[in-house]
């Protein structure tokens, strides 16, 4: 069986061009990408379409929403701090995790409370809600200076030693008031209930609290 004598020169130019090509095809894409447009392929737009919005790239994050909700100020809080992940566009809030929606076989406290007093569900809710930190890209926590919830400093303190992302969020009239030392040293930001449904959580960037501790 005989070969075909193979003309190096020529075979070095195709693969010069073939990769000049797929190069230049590359690069379009990043410009594309970057001024924020951008599609895989056409007949796949509708899948992979990528547009420039309010806050630039369409990339959500996920939230660990921690928050007490045994008071009817905190409840007010509570409702109203999920009304604003659902609105705020860089939140993936479908995989968000919120303790409330995930204790151990979907059993509330709230609405069964005599859970407090099963081990099995203590011990499995508790576990459940630090793999919910870990797992989560961003630690968010509402934060009443009147009315602290001990389990959330627990949560605080947790995030922190992971390393997260930690956001307090306090209603707009508690805003200012004195806050736990603690509390604040864990925080990189502290922002108003107001403005959490525009808060940009792709520009994660340090602040601080514009009000005393204790």
């Amino acid at each position: 069986m005989r070969f075909k004598t193979v003309d190096k020169s020529k075979y070095l130019d195709t693969v010069r061009i073939s990769f000049q090509k797929t190069l230049n095809n590359s690069l379009k894409d990043v410009k594309k990408q970057k001024d924020g447009i951008y599609s895989v392929k056409e007949e796949e737009r509708d899948m992979f379409t990528y547009e420039s919005k309010q806050f630039g790239a369409k990339r959500q994050r996920t939230v660990y929403f921690a928050a007490g909700w045994f008071t009817p100020k905190q409840n007010i809080a509570y409702t109203t701090a999920m009304e604003a992940i659902k609105a705020n566009p860089t939140i993936d809030e479908e995989n968000s995790y919120v303790p409330l929606e995930n204790q151990y076989k979907g059993l509330r406290v709230d609405e069964h409370p005599e859970l407090l007093e099963d081990k099995e569900w203590q011990t499995a809710t508790f576990n459940g809600d630090c793999v919910g930190i870990k797992s989560s890209d961003i630690f968010l926590c509402t934060y009443l200076p009147d009315e602290e919830d001990i389990g959330c400093g627990v949560e605080l303190g947790l995030a922190k030693r992971l390393g997260k992302y930690i956001v307090l969020v306090i209603p707009d009239e508690d805003y200012g008031k004195p806050i736990n030392l603690m509390s604040w040293g864990v925080a990189d930001t502290i922002i108003k209930l107001s403005e959490l449904p525009k808060f940009n959580f792709n520009k994660m960037s340090f602040d601080f609290y514009e009000g005393s501790v204790y």
